[in-house]
C-alpha cells in the first residue's frame, strides 16, 4: 500500500540513484514500513512518524484501513518542508496504533521502530523499517503508550507527546494525510507550508512548526525502549521502565563489534574536544597528553608481541574544531573508541613529515625484511659510479623501483600487502629505501628514504561526521649528495643515490552512522622519490631535490625530485588511481646517482552499520575499501 501523492520517488539508499531524475526532486524520501505480524496488519489504523533532522523535530500521523495494510507493507512518500539546509543524518521513529487518533480512549500501541539514515538533498532517498510488537511497560518513544514511565506522575491521564519528567506537552492534532476541506477542518496547530484554504492537499508533508525545536521544551526523558534520538537531552529523572539508552548523555553502547578492541572492557570518562593544534606521541610506557583545556588525557596501551601495538582512547565524544589539528606520531598506532558521536571539522593528521613517521609507521609484519617486504629496498654503491636509488615503500599499492646507476640496479619497490586486508586491517605505512653511496663521494652521501604515514582508527558507537580532513600520507625521499671530486673516464666518481618515497598509512573509520560531507578529505598518499646526486662537475655541496611528500589536501600525485645535475629524477608517488613510478636512471654510466622510487598508497577503510552518506565532492586518496557499501 502506498500513501501519499508526491509522485514517483526514484530510490537511492546506499547504492546510488537508479535514475538521475530523482536528483532534481526536492528533499524527500520513501519510507517502507513492514508489518510482519498478521494481527498488526488487521488492527493498524494509524502510523505516527517522528523525525529529528537539521536541528528540528517533526511529526505527522497517517491513517489507514485494513485493506491498505493487507499486503504487509505501508509505503509513505514524505517531503520535508522547509527543506533541510544540508545533507544530514536523520533519526526516525515510527509507532503503529489501533485507532486513527492515537490520543483517543482505548487506542493501543501495536508496535514501534526506530532507526537512523543519511538524507541527501534530493528525492533519491529510500528507507525501510520493521514495525516490532510493543511489550507491556514500554512506551513508543514518540507518543507514550502508558503514563507510568516516569518517576514523577503525569499532570493528567492524557498521553503526552513523548516528553516526560512531570509535564505534559499539549496535544497537537496534526494532519493525517487527507486533503484540507477548508478552514476549521485542519489541525489545531497551523501548517507551516500549507495553511488552510490552500488548493494543495496535505499529503505526507512534515511541517517544521509541528514541533518547534527552538522553543523551551521540557528536556526529554530517556524512557523509551528505543535508543536516544538526540544524546545529551535526557532529564535527570530516573526511568522506571525498560531502557535501552543512556541517561544524561552517558556512554552509548556499541551495536557492532569494533576492530581491534573490546568496547565492553573499557569505561569512557573523557570528552576530547580539540580546539587548538596538538601533537600526541604514542611512545613510552604510559602515553598521555594535555588537551587544549589543560586536562590530561591518558591512553590504554594495547600490545601485540608480533607487531607494533596500538594505544586506545576510550572517549565519550570526539570533536576536532575547524582550524585545529591533532597530529599523531610515535611508536604505536592510535585508536579512538568513541562511545557517542564524533565530529571532525578540523584535521586528524597521522601523516609523515620532517623525517618523523606517522603514528605506528613501520609495522614489522608489513614492513620487515625479506623478499616480500613492504619497505623499499636500499640502493647499491657501484664501484666507479654513482649510487643507485632506493625503492619506494608500499602498503595498499606497490612502491616504485629506484633508478639505476652504472652497473647497479636500483632498490626494489616495496610489495603491496593486499592479502591481509580482509582478515586484519593494515596498521601503518612503510618507509622507502635509502639510496646507495656513490664511489668517491662522502660517506652517507645517499639520500634517506621517506618515512611512512601512520595508522589511525576511529570507531564510533553513534554518528561520525566529517567536514574536515583525516590524513596518513607518506613522506618524500631525500635527494642524493653530489660527489666530492671531479669525475672522468680515467678517475670516475659518482653522486649518491636518492631515497625512495614512503608509503601512505592507514585510516580506518567505522561507525553506526557515517556522514562525509562534500569537501571533506581522507588521504593516504605515497611520497615521491628524491633526485639522485650529481658528479662534482655538475653539483655543489647541497643535496639534490627531495621528492614531495604525499598531499594532505588533495588526491594529487606527489612529484619526484627534479632539477639540474646528472642524477636521475625521482619517481612520483602513488595517489588516487595513479601507481607509484620508478626512479629515473642516472644520466651517464659513472657520474650521477639514481633517482628514488615513488611510495605506494596506504589503505582507507570505511564501515557503517546503519546509515551512510558520502556527498559529492568528498575526496579520497586512494579510493576507500568499503566493507559496507556507502555509495
Amino acid at each position: 500500500m502506498f500513501v501519499g501523492g508526491l509522485g514517483l520517488l526514484l530510490l537511492r539508499m546506499g547504492i546510488g540513484c537508479a535514475d538521475d531524475r530523482c536528483k532534481g526532486e526536492p528533499p524527500s524520501f520513501q519510507l517502507n514500513v513492514s508489518l510482519p505480524d498478521a494481527d498488526v496488519r488487521t488492527q493498524l489504523r494509524a502510523l505516527s512518524i517522528e523525525l529529528h533532522v537539521d536541528g528540528r523535530r517533526l511529526r505527522r500521523t497517517y491513517t489507514m484501513d485494513a485493506a491498505q495494510t493487507a499486503d504487509g507493507v505501508v509505503s509513505l512518500a514524505i517531503e520535508l518542508s522547509p527543506p533541510p539546509s544540508q545533507a544530514s543524518m536523520v533519526e526516525l521513529s515510527v509507532a503503529g496504533w489501533s485507532a486513527a487518533d492515537p490520543e483517543a480512549s482505548g487506542a493501543a500501541l501495536l508496535g514501534s521502530a526506530h532507526d537512523s539514515f543519511g538524507l541527501s538533498l534530493d528525492g533519491c532517498n529510500l528507507y525501510e523499517l520493521r514495525l516490532a510488537n510493543s511489550e507491556p511497560g514500554e512506551d513508543g518513544g514518540m507518543t507514550d503508550a502508558r503514563t507510568d514511565d516516569a518517576e514523577i506522575a503525569d499532570v493528567d491521564t492524557a498521553r503526552d507527546a513523548g516528553v516526560d519528567a512531570g509535564q505534559d506537552v499539549p496535544a497537537i492534532d496534526v494532519d493525517v494525510g487527507v486533503s484540507d476541506a477548508g478552514p476549521g477542518e485542519d489541525a489545531t496547530f497551523p501548517d507551516a507550508s500549507e495553511p488552510d484554504g490552500s488548493p494543495l492537499p496535505d499529503v505526507g508533508v512534515l511541517d517544521a512548526t509541528v514541533i518547534d525545536a527552538a522553543s523551551p521544551d521540557v528536556p526529554e526523558v530517556d524512557d523509551a525502549s528505543l535508543p536516544d534520538v538526540v544524546s545529551g537531552e535526557d532529564a535527570t529523572v530516573s526511568d522506571t521502565g525498560p531502557d535501552a539508552g543512556p541517561d544524561a548523555g552517558g556512554p552509548v553502547p556499541f551495536a557492532y563489534a569494533p576492530s581491534r578492541f573490546d568496547p565492553g572492557a573499557y569505561v569512557p570518562t573523557a570528552e576530547l574536544d580539540v580546539t587548538c593544534d596538538l601533537t600526541f606521541d604514542t611512545s613510552g610506557m604510559s602515553p598521555r597528553f594535555t588537551d587544549c583545556s589543560g586536562a590530561e588525557v591518558a591512553a590504554v596501551v594495547l600490545e601485540d608481541p608480533a607487531r607494533v601495538g596500538a594505544v586506545l582512547f576510550p572517549l565519550l565524544s570526539l570533536d576536532v574544531a575547524a582550524g585545529a589539528t591533532l597530529r599523531l606520531v610515535g611508536d604505536r598506532t592510535v585508536i579512538f573508541g568513541v562511545y557517542g558521536d564524533a565530529s571532525i571539522l578540523g584535521h586528524i593528521d597521522a601523516s609523515a613529515a620532517g623525517g618523523v613517521p606517522g603514528a605506528g609507521a613501520g609495522d614489522p609484519e608489513y614492513c620487515g625484511g625479506g623478499g616480500n617486504s613492504g619497505a623499499g629496498a636500499d640502493g647499491s654503491r657501484a664501484i666507479g659510479a654513482g649510487g643507485s636509488g632506493g625503492g619506494g615503500g608500499a602498503l595498499g599499492s606497490p612502491g616504485g623501483a629506484g633508478g639505476r646507476a652504472g652497473a647497479r640496479a636500483g632498490g626494489a619497490g616495496g610489495a603491496a600487502r593486499l592479502q591481509h586486508w580482509a582478515s586484519t586491517p593494515p596498521l601503518s605505512g612503510c618507509p622507502g629505501g635509502s639510496g646507495g653511496d656513490g664511489d668517491g663521494s662522502r660517506a652517507g652521501a645517499s639520500g634517506a628514504g621517506g618515512v611512512g604515514g601512520g595508522g589511525v582508527q576511529v570507531s564510533v558507537a553513534g554518528s561520525f561526521t566529517l567536514h574536515g580532513r583525516v590524513t596518513a600520507s607518506g613522506e618524500g625521499g631525500s635527494g642524493g649528495f653530489p660527489a666530492t671530486s671531479g669525475s672522468n673516464n680515467d678517475n670516475p666518481s659518482g653522486g649518491g643515490g636518492a631515497g625512495g618515497g614512503g608509503s601512505g598509512g592507514v585510516v580506518t573509520i567505522e561507525a553506526d552512522r557515517l556522514l562525509v560531507h562534500g569537501g571533506a578529505i581522507i588521504l593516504a598518499n605515497g611520497g615521491g622519490g628524491g633526485k639522485g646526486g650529481s658528479s662534482a662537475e655538475g653539483g655543489g655541496a647541497s643535496p639534490a631535490d627531495s621528492g614531495d611528500s604525499g598531499s594532505k589536501t588533495a588526491d594529487d600525485v606527489a612529484l619526484g625530485g627534479e632539477g639540474l645535475g646528472d642524477g636521475g629524477n625521482g619517481g612520483p608517488g602513488a595517489a588516487a588511481t595513479n601507481a607509484a613510478a620508478d626512479g629515473h636512471d642516472a644520466e651517464s654510466d659513472w657520474v650521477g646517482g639514481g633517482g628514488g622510487g615513488g611510495g605506494g598508497t596506504g589503505c582507507i577503510t570505511l564501515w557503517h552499520r546503519q546509515a551512510c552518506v558520502i556527498e559529492d565532492g568528498a575526496g579520497f586518496g586512494p579510493q576507500p575499501s568499503l566493507l559496507s557499501n556507502c555509495f
